[in-house]
């Protein structure tokens, strides 16, 4: 285990390490990993959307590239590829092109506000954030520095980079891993406490239909709140099994009223939620669900689609019958009848309220497919009807 950590650590290393190149630099708002040069040509696999920068919620669709067109490859950032399409420059996600004709050139590292700095630090007390925490940070939201003050925070989701977070802001930082013979041999980094501190003890049964977990908290501020974990199998773990996320750290109860079978047995954990991982675990309980009492019946449960057009955009709108959506939704769509969460293009929302959803810059003349389903963590529960549209 202590091989693979440092093989990854080391990796991570290499990959926010700084480079040379006679190339021009790349520097985005939303995207501040190192830019590589390319030459040659490639082809779309799918309709693609060529966007303004490398990133999903702050660019511009500038147009659709249709499937199977021919594209100059003119470099790439972690997950994007500059594109050349007619006379339009721009980005497409990676996954969408066969770049197998283009040629990797030197990289160039996308400028900085800040100069790097290089800290001693251990890789596993870093804290991993998403790029809507990372914006909050960057522009100096008070609340989040304030609760992250001092420690260090990896955008998980740009390359690995890492800040180190102070009162002010962030200052970009590169680490230099402490001895790790000084560290305790680890068997299993999931099934281990990565907090000292934080103590929990849980407790579930089973009420009417749901089941009911409590639990005791002492030792720690619990300041980002919980993770509640589910599998069939002993010990559950975040990430990797369905959970529910209590950002409150005050709360101490939780129900789960979906997904049971009867006479399947079901494993439950509550852990300190530490931004991206877990710190310390409480122990694990298992309710075996009563024969005959399937709190999970997917014949009453449904999602009902439809679609109308709203100026030059698809507008979705959907309705629920038989339960609610804890974790929210995902609304997938492809070119084919029936896409599916993983494997198509998807918008998520957290929010279990939500019933509506629209979908601009897709290709004119071009049909689509929608469904939105029933989000689980990591997978699909109940789909709805496939509906499609075709693009003006």
């Amino acid at each position: 285990m202590k091989k693979a950590f440092l093989l990854f650590s080391l990796a991570m290393l290499a990959g926010l390490g700084v480079a040379t190149s006679a190339a021009q630099a790349e520097s985005f708002s939303c995207n501040g990993d190192p830019f590589y040069s390319r030459t040659g040509t490639g082809k779309t696999t799918v309709a693609s959307r060529l966007r303004s920068q490398p990133c999903m919620d702050d660019s511009e669709i500038l147009t659709v590239i249709p499937a199977n067109k021919e594209i100059s490859v003119l470099g790439e950032m972690d997950g994007w590829y500059k594109v050349k399409f007619g006379d339009r420059y721009g980005w497409v996600g990676s996954r969408l092109i066969n770049a197998g004709n283009s040629t990797k050139g030197a990289e160039t590292k996308s400028q900085t506000k800040a100069e790097t700095k290089t800290i001693n630090f251990s890789l596993k007390d870093v804290i991993g954030i998403n790029e809507a925490n990372y914006g909050l940070l960057a522009k100096g939201n008070k609340a989040l520095l304030k609760r992250l003050k001092n420690k260090v925070v990896m955008r998980v989701h740009a390359r690995g980079e890492m800040y180190s977070v102070t009162a002010n802001g962030l200052q970009k930082v590169t680490i230099k891993m402490l001895d790790e013979t000084q560290e305790d041999d680890k068997t299993d980094d999931n099934d281990k406490p990565t907090s000292s501190n934080g103590v929990l003890a849980l407790k579930a049964e089973i009420a009417g239909s749901k089941a009911q977990l409590t639990w005791t908290a002492s030792g720690s501020a619990f300041s980002q709140g919980f993770k509640v974990v589910r599998s069939e199998t002993a010990n559950p773990v975040y990430p990797g099994n369905e959970y529910h996320y209590l950002s409150d750290p005050t709360m101490r109860t939780d129900s789960w009223d979906s997904g049971f079978k009867a006479g399947k047995t079901y494993h439950f954990r509550v852990c300190e939620y530490l931004g991206g991982k877990c710190g310390a675990y409480s122990n694990n309980v298992s309710l075996t669900w009563p024969q005959g009492e399937d709190a999970d019946d997917e014949s009453d449960k449904s999602i009902s689609l439809s679609v109308t057009t709203s100026g030059d955009k698809a507008s979705l709108n959907w309705s629920l019958s038989g339960f609610d959506s804890d974790m929210g939704f995902k609304v997938v769509v492809s070119e084919n009848p029936n896409p599916v969460y993983p494997g198509n293009d998807y918008h998520y929302y957290s929010e279990s309220s939500k019933r509506s959803d629209t979908w601009g810059g897709l290709e004119s003349g071009q049909t689509y497919h929608f469904r939105v389903c029933e989000y689980l963590g990591g997978k699909c529960g109940v789909y709805s009807n496939d509906v499609s549209w075709v693009a003006p």
